[in-house]
């Protein structure tokens, strides 16, 4: 059980309030989408990973501050989860600074061709990271089950998004796909949020406590 006043104590106590703004981040990811199905406004005024970045970069660092629950019971594939999750907060941060350094006119047009290799740390993030805490919280009694099954959809949902791209072997796919698969993950991520937000679990573990009238403050393994 890592210190509960360490970094990842204070994640796990903030990890519902993590993933919850990014999941509502998401949303309005998503809503992008819609309207650029609509009105075509999305591209190429307004730079994805303008709204991308931050939703999806906050909600791999709440999915860091599962780690110290579910690291007992599932310790490898916490440990890649969580190198999967840090990829993946990450790169969306990267492909939020590159984007807003677009819209500075600081990155030159066409932009260069390695700025691509930050989707790879996303992919990393959404698919394997999701999946790993999600099968961790799933074998772990730290969380209710449906939290592990939250977790999953975003994995599974950016799953059958990439499969679909790779059926249109290059081409284009409708801006409504790209909406019903970024809900789908907003969806998984608010999910998860919600329950941590209201599991008592959650808190008492990570809470510090007092040693007595002394006020020294102790961790459950103190």
């Amino acid at each position: 059980m890592a210190d509960a006043d360490g970094v990842l104590g204070t994640l796990e106590r903030r990890s519902s309030a993590l993933l919850l703004a990014g999941g509502a981040l998401a949303v309005v990811y998503a809503l992008l989408f819609a309207a650029e199905a609509i009105q075509g406004i999305m591209r190429p005024g307004i730079p994805q990973g303008i709204a991308s970045g931050p939703a999806y970069a906050l909600a791999f660092v709440g999915l860091l501050g599962l780690y110290p629950a579910v690291v007992d019971e599932g310790r490898w594939l916490a440990r890649i989860g969580a190198v999967c999750a840090a990829l993946g907060a990450f790169g969306f941060g990267a492909v939020f600074a590159v984007d807003v350094a677009k819209l500075a006119g600081v990155v030159p047009t066409p932009e260069p061709a390695w700025l691509g290799l930050l989707n790879l740390p996303t992919i990393i993030g959404l698919i394997p990271g999701f999946l790993l805490f999600g099968v961790a919280s799933l074998r772990s009694e730290a969380h209710p089950r449906p939290v592990g099954y939250f977790l999953l959809v975003p994995a599974v949902a950016f799953s059958a998004n990439f499969v679909a791209l790779l059926a249109v072997g290059g081409g284009e796919l409708s801006p409504w796909v790209f909406f019903v698969v970024t809900l789908g993950e907003a969806f998984g991520i608010l999910g998860a949020g919600y329950l941590l937000r209201h599991d008592a679990r959650v808190a008492d573990r990570a809470a510090p406590s007092t040693d007595g009238d002394s006020g020294v403050v102790t961790t459950d393994d103190g």
